[in-house]
């Protein structure tokens, strides 16, 4: 029921005319195409105004909690941008009506359960906050690039100069844009080829890109490279270099080549934004040309190199507040020692509950591993009889889960264990590996 409401809602803000960035059971990340935030929360809030009066989202609350002048999104762990000032009194007018009408909707239906929501209005800004450049970056992939030759923040200072650029334009060219309720197929189709017909920010966006954005990584990629081999350029040399990545709990990648790694993560970065997407194409081409990496060799192919280990339904003791945790990809528990905070109320999550419930989990997966079928490598069929030693169609049988795909979990197990003094977790995860082995 909550994942066909939640998609009744998702549809409903598209159907007004939202761009829906990125969304789950407890938030919404909104792209409103307004330019400031004045005419952002003016729109949110007809959006949410329109919403609650179907009786079928009676149960959810709704409320803007942020917004963003400009957002670079990837996923909840990577992003970065510079975020809005929403005036205190449009902030309380708005929650003041939220409440009220949450009121009327109780006083109307009963008891009932009510779902928290967020809508985070992305580049909406005023006169007065455009003078406030404060930036945020929030980039995990950061994190499995290597501290030697100061890669991590390179491209800190690579993004945020970009984000920044890309802040400064936007503030310039300040046109007025619509929110159409339906497009038409010929406007969706409708490519730009000419850098002089689009908008100011746009065309400045790919100058920068192919200007100075260009010559800074070609600088930056040749002097972590001279830094990491000494001036060598043998790729083989590169195998030394494995040893300097850092090795985190979501790590299941194995890393050779420092400046290689740091071009993929910059260009996979850029590429978010649509508009300079060719630009950043053609500059990958150059910087991999200039490491001696083929273009389309699998080394050059950008990987997450982060897994996710997903804790569903986890509820914080001070707050009750109740969302899906993942492990490893959540910022505050990727240092030694740390504990996972409520996203809501900051409050440390209890370390033992969670170790109880990851053994659980862990059982769960062994159970699954030892009593999972047998397909076959050629139809996929699953083997239906004890004896065939083939299958049907000639093909042989296989585990459904491999024995490398079950210690790559365990893995992941065993160092989120080390990390956050789990001794329990991690003698079980070990055991289980070397029965595996």
């Amino acid at each position: 029921m909550m994942s066909k409401l939640f998609l009744q809602l998702v549809a409903e803000f598209k159907r007004l005319g939202s761009t829906i960035v990125y969304g789950d059971f407890n938030r919404l990340l909104v792209c409103t195409k307004k330019r400031n935030v004045a005419d952002a929360l003016a729109y949110v809030e007809y959006v949410t105004n329109s919403i609650r009066s179907r009786e079928l989202f009676h149960s959810i609350s709704l409320s803007v909690t942020r917004c963003w002048n400009l957002l670079l999104w990837m996923d909840p762990s990577n992003y970065g941008g510079v975020p809005g000032v929403i005036p205190a009194s449009a902030h309380t007018q708005m929650t003041q009506k939220g409440r009220q009408n949450d009121e009327r909707e109780k006083a109307a239906a009963g008891d009932g359960t009510a779902e928290e929501g967020e809508d985070e209005c992305e580049e909406g800004d005023t006169s007065e906050e455009w003078g406030d450049s404060t930036l945020e970056n929030c980039w995990l992939l950061a994190r499995f690039l290597p501290n030697a030759a100061s890669c991590q923040s390179h491209f800190i200072t690579v993004i945020s100069a970009y984000i920044m650029a890309s802040y400064h334009s936007t503030r310039e060219d300040r046109k007025p844009a619509s929110t159409p309720i339906h497009n038409s197929p010929s406007s969706r189709n409708k490519h730009i080829t000419q850098t002089e017909s689009l908008p100011g920010s746009v065309a400045f966006r790919q100058q920068y890109v192919e200007g100075e954005l260009t010559s800074t990584m070609f600088s930056l990629a040749q002097k972590i490279q001279r830094k990491m081999m000494g001036g060598r350029q043998d790729e083989e040399s590169f195998g030394t270099s494995h040893d300097l990545f850092p090795v985190l709990p979501g790590s299941h990648l194995a890393f050779s080549n420092p400046v290689l790694e740091f071009v993929k993560v910059v260009c996979q970065v850029l590429a978010l934004d649509g508009s300079v997407a060719n630009e950043v194409e053609r500059l990958r081409r150059s910087l991999l040309r200039l490491i001696d990496v083929g273009e389309f060799s699998d080394v050059a192919q950008f990987r997450d190199p982060c897994r996710s280990l997903l804790l569903p339904e986890v509820i914080c003791a001070n707050c009750n507040f109740c969302r899906d945790l993942d492990l490893c990809r959540d910022a505050t528990g990727q240092t030694e020692g740390a504990r996972w905070l409520c996203s809501h109320c900051e409050t440390p999550y209890e370390n033992d509950s969670i170790e109880a419930r990851l053994i659980e989990v862990l059982q769960k997966k062994a159970i699954g591993y030892t009593m999972q079928d047998l397909v076959c490598s050629k139809c996929g069929g699953v083997k239906e009889a004890n004896m065939p030693y083939h299958c049907p169609c000639a093909g042989d049988f296989q585990l459904s889960l491999s024995a490398e795909g079950f210690l790559e979990q365990l893995q992941v197990f065993s160092r989120v264990a080390e990390l956050h003094a789990m001794p329990f977790l991690l003698e079980m995860s070990q055991w289980y590996m070397s029965a595996v082995n």
